[in-house]
């Protein structure tokens, strides 16, 4: 379906984006959005409503089809309302969760350091440092710790 939009698809999209603080300023959504801040927009085709987030129908207008291999649409601004094109790339699921660390914007978690995450996988021995121990320590889950301990979460701090 994102593929697919008409003229006037387009075009009402484009009347739903503040572009006025020109082509390096982030260009916020001023429709309706979802509860984390993510515009919503609402195409139609062969007759049926489709409910698409707004900042992957900028990234497709902007650059055309999202490839499979890189199915998440990031913000490098990190502001979800955002449809400016020049602050839209295309990644996995993984790159999103790396930017968000990276970001300090891991919702949930007390913000680890990268010499922290060092610290865990450094220390991290089955049976005598174990999860619970470092996650009481650091003060975060102990699927944290796991995670960060199998390289899912700051997969690239050596």
């Amino acid at each position: 379906m994102l593929d697919k939009f008409t003229p006037r698809d387009i075009d009402r999209f484009w009347r739903k984006v503040d572009r006025s603080g020109g082509p390096d300023s982030c260009w916020p959504w001023l429709a309706g959005r979802s509860p984390r801040g993510y515009g919503k927009f609402t195409a139609h085709h062969n007759g049926k409503a489709f409910d698409l987030r707004a900042n992957r129908v900028a990234y497709v207008l902007a650059y055309g089809p999202i490839h499979p291999k890189e199915p998440v649409i990031r913000h490098t601004c990190d502001n979800p309302p955002c449809c400016n094109p020049r602050h839209l790339v295309a990644g996995t699921h993984q790159d999103n969760c790396d930017d968000r660390m990276i970001r300090g914007r891991w919702r949930g978690h007390i913000k680890l350091t990268e010499d922290q995450v060092r610290e865990i996988r450094a220390r991290y021995r089955p049976r005598v440092v174990t999860l619970p121990m470092l996650a009481r320590e650091f003060g975060v889950a102990q699927g944290t710790i796991q995670k960060i301990v199998n390289r899912k979460l700051w997969p690239k701090v050596e």
